[in-house]
């Protein structure tokens, strides 16, 4: 290899790695976290995005290791904006009480921001008190000697039950009566043979 190809080669590679660092810090959240927030927040001045993004890894961080006092911050501060944005909007509509089609449409954002902070203070709740999860395998035994598991039964020929048929529903089938009934009067000629007058076959 010459020492111009191996200059290419060694470039090549420097920009392999780079595009490959550009794609890492694309995808991270704190980066593009750290991207919105000095686009919203521009009433705070020019933040510095290194610092923003610094402050927000060491968040994550402190996420990772479970403490989520600011989690928890967060989650209520949100609540209580969103609370305050629906006393505002409910404030407008009524403002506005005279045209039905402004009262309407302000109302129902204001109504949008209370079930989203009621969704706020549900979660919120949850991380607080989370439930706990059980797996419970449940046996109901009924009456008499009928069982009922709950649970997942492997399906073999030995427990698919049979249905029951209906007798006397299907030509041909009858139920067994047990003993034979005399002969009715309508036949008399039907009648049963005695047994002097059986025949020998």
């Amino acid at each position: 290899m010459t020492k111009k190809q191996k200059k290419v080669s060694v470039v090549k590679e420097d920009n392999k790695e780079r595009k490959l660092l550009y794609a890492t810090v694309a995808i991270k959240s704190s980066v593009l976290a750290a991207s919105t927030i000095c686009e919203y927040n521009k009433n705070f001045g020019d933040l510095d995005f290194v610092s923003l993004n610094d402050k927000l890894g060491d968040e994550i961080i402190a996420v990772h290791s479970v403490n989520l006092k600011r989690v928890e911050t967060m989650l209520f501060s949100q609540a209580a904006t969103l609370e305050s944005i629906f006393h505002n909007l409910a404030k407008r509509a009524n403002a506005n009480s005279s045209n039905i089609d402004i009262f309407e449409r302000l109302l129902r954002l204001g109504f949008k921001a209370q079930s989203q902070s009621r969704a706020t203070l549900e979660t919120l709740g949850k991380i607080k008190n989370p439930q706990p999860i059980a797996f419970v395998r449940q046996a109901n035994i009924a009456h008499g000697h009928q069982q009922v598991n709950n649970g997942d039964v492997p399906r073999t020929q030995e427990n698919i039950s049979v249905p029951n048929e209906l007798l006397e529903v299907e030509d041909g089938k009858r139920m067994d009566t047990g003993a034979s009934c005399p002969a009715g009067s309508t036949n008399p000629q039907l009648e049963s043979v005695e047994s002097i007058h059986r025949t020998k076959n």
